[in-house]
């Protein structure tokens, strides 16, 4: 088969012989979102668990998080966006994620004061890293070279600078 490269995604145990890894790229803290609009109040999962709806990334980690862990109030999209959207639109209560996609949000037509309105709750999921995932055909040189070189972005802070703009 022909060779792939996914960014940015969560290493889990499923995972971790189907790919070979390059990272971390990205680490945080997926806490729930939700609209300060309509708070839900929530200080726990167990709170979370009687909400009416939680949009997650269909097949995600969050998803898959969620399922094991017993939720069943659980909304699935095909991004992101489209579960910041409902956020704000009122069509659910929470969407976990590590930070707030303002500029794919803004480039699909919401204000700025609607964005905003997005806010974290102290409720944490999980914590993940995100790592480049390179098919399991790439030489293990070509992995070898992709982290060596990502190591000499993230010493030299460039990778810092870039992620910064990427916000």
């Amino acid at each position: 088969g022909q060779a792939e490269a996914l960014f940015n995604l969560v290493r889990t145990p499923e995972r971790e012989t189907q790919f070979k890894w390059v990272g971390p790229i990205d680490g945080g803290i997926n806490r729930f979102h939700q609209s300060s609009r309509r708070p839900t109040g929530i200080a726990s999962l167990a709170d979370a668990r009687r909400v009416g709806g939680i949009c997650v990334l269909n097949g995600g980690v969050h998803d898959s998080t969620l399922v094991d862990l017993g939720f069943t109030n659980l909304v699935r999209a095909n991004s992101y966006t489209i579960c910041f959207a409902m956020l704000i639109y009122g069509r659910v209560d929470l969407t976990p994620a590590t930070r707030i996609r303002g500029r794919e949000l803004l480039e699909e037509g919401f204000t700025q004061t609607e964005i905003e309105t997005i806010v974290p709750t102290n409720v944490v999921l999980l914590e993940s890293r995100g790592f480049i995932a390179l098919s399991s055909s790439i030489p293990d040189k070509t992995v070898e070279q992709w982290q060596a070189a990502l190591d000499q972005l993230t010493a030299n802070g460039e990778y810092d600078l870039l992620d910064r703009k990427s916000v």
